[in-house]
């Protein structure tokens, strides 16, 4: 390359070097420049429509808090023991007597065995622990002992 350079006269040097520097400018519009200004000119052209939805989402977020404080009071206290919630809506549900055995696990989690119990009462149950944000994580059913309309449970509830 450099036997090459070396062969050209000085007017051949310079176009060469011009040559090579206009390819350069070329290549780096071509390859950078343009890219970026046409990505450029199509964001621009988002904008506009960005701001409305973001004016929309803004409008819209004034009707949603009330539901989402409605949602919250209605799953009740997140304070109050998952226990407690247990043991006092079971006892609402009159599945009291049917509970054999609880056992806390930590404090997102309780099992609960029931005996002898009916079905249908215990999935009316499990609803309204669910509208407290209560929900069956596992759950083993068999056939009861001494009547073929109940139930031997072992259920674990988990705070969702």
């Amino acid at each position: 390359m450099k036997e090459w350079w070396y062969t050209l006269g000085a007017r051949e040097r310079l176009m060469v070097l011009i040559g090579a520097a206009a390819l350069i400018l070329i290549l780096i519009w071509a390859l950078v420049l343009d890219p970026i200004n046409s990505k450029l000119k199509t964001l621009r052209a988002q904008v506009p429509v960005k701001e409305q939805t973001v004016a929309w989402m803004r409008s819209q977020s004034q009707s949603v808090a009330p539901l989402i404080a409605k949602a919250q009071r209605e799953r009740g206290d997140t304070s109050i023991p998952l226990l407690t919630i247990i043991e006092q809506t079971a006892a609402q549900a009159q599945m009291r007597d049917s509970i054999k055995r609880i056992q806390p696990g930590d404090e997102n989690d309780v099992q609960v065995w029931l005996s002898d119990a009916y079905f249908d009462p215990w999935i009316q149950w499990v609803e309204v622990l669910k509208k407290k944000g209560i929900e069956v994580s596992s759950l083993t059913v068999n056939r009861g002992r001494n009547d073929n309309n109940t139930v031997s449970i072992r259920a674990t509830f988990e705070r969702s």
